[in-house]
């Protein structure tokens, strides 16, 4: 009797065993099969075959020839099918965010490179794509953000902080700003825009002569850019040396003198020492050298009447009226330039 029994309990715990094995090789048989079924081909979790990858190759060639040619749309569709049918990879999202970004669809694009960060070993061109993307977006603190990572990638690039710079400005956050401004000057003495920014910092905390520091700095390495120019006349006018900017931009050829800004400062710079008519010259100047430009005539018409010459202001005011009809501000100036002309008369 205690040998039968001895013998059912070892027949038991044979069964016992056979079913554990059975079924562990069931459940790792179907597991496998799940999984191979789920996972497209690619993906950080599946593996794509020798063909497969063959025919990713000749989409993303076929795709980058599309964005050549700017053909954005179809590029777009056709990376989206490919990312449909063979899973997530950075490759694809690259060259979907130039896509979007050939469209001017900053918020995708945005989303796209975010996508492809997300998948894991993000590069510092990655984060700085992502950070232009965001600021066109409006998405500004994302930007430093992505601006931020980018550098602490990439840290002997001075373009990272410099960029980064430049969103802290925007965020109004100045001295941090000044901070990154200093490090891509330290890495690249030659990177112009980190000394010229550093300046315009400096004069909107009223300090010209650490501006004219900076800005001696910027000319350095580029002497004919016109807006350290523009900066450096104002440093001037704050140190009370209006002279010094005439002789900076008067001297300018046309073409310089026509650029956003210059005939603003230099009026400036003329009306301090009283010399309104030279202003007036000046952009009367560039009005005969731009005769579309209504906005010139304004211009011109203003720095006339302030040096009494009121014929001739409204003259430009009535120019100005003949190139904008539709623009409310030249009747309203000719107005009262004739208002003040009869004034004077009296």
């Amino acid at each position: 009797m205690k040998q039968r029994t001895t013998l059912l309990v070892g027949s038991a715990a044979v069964v016992i065993c056979v079913l554990v094995v059975v079924i562990f090789v069931v459940l790792r048989t179907g597991g496998e099969s799940e999984t191979n079924t789920s996972v497209p081909p690619g993906t950080a979790t599946g593996v794509a075959s020798t063909e497969d990858e063959a025919k990713i190759r000749e989409i993303l060639e076929a795709a980058s020839q599309r964005l050549s040619a700017g053909q954005y749309g179809p590029a777009q569709r056709m990376l989206e099918e490919t990312i449909a049918q063979y899973g997530q990879r950075a490759q694809f999202y690259e060259l979907l965010y130039q896509a979007h970004l050939g469209q001017g669809r900053f918020e995708e694009a945005y989303s796209t490179m975010q996508a492809a960060i997300n998948l894991g070993e993000a590069t510092a061109e990655m984060h700085d794509a992502a950070a232009m993307a965001a600021n066109r977006s409006g998405y500004i603190e994302e930007a430093a953000q992505h601006y931020a990572l980018a550098a602490s990638i990439d840290q002997q690039n001075p373009k990272y902080p410099l960029y980064r710079a430049q969103i802290l400005i925007k965020l109004g956050q100045f001295d941090e700003a000044r901070r990154y401004l200093l490090v891509a000057a330290t890495l690249d003495p030659q990177q112009e825009y980190a000394w010229g920014t550093l300046a315009q910092l400096a004069l909107r905390d009223n300090r010209p002569n650490v501006a004219l520091q900076y800005i001696a700095k910027a000319r350095a390495v580029n002497p004919h850019r016109t807006i350290w120019m523009i900066e450096q006349s104002k440093a001037h006018r704050r140190n009370q040396e209006p002279e010094r900017g005439v002789m900076l931009l008067s001297g300018l050829p046309p073409a310089q003198l026509d650029e956003p800004g210059v005939l603003s400062e230099l009026a400036m710079c003329f009306a301090m020492l009283d010399r309104p008519i030279d202003a007036a010259l000046a952009w009367a100047d560039h009005s005969e050298r731009s005769p579309n430009d209504w906005q010139a005539a304004i211009q011109t018409a203003e720095w006339f009447q302030r040096a009494g010459e009121h014929a001739q202001a409204i003259h430009y005011a009535q120019v100005a009226i003949v190139l904008a009809p539709d623009e409310p501000q030249p009747r309203e100036l000719l107005a009262r330039l004739q208002q003040a002309a009869i004034a004077d008369d009296e």
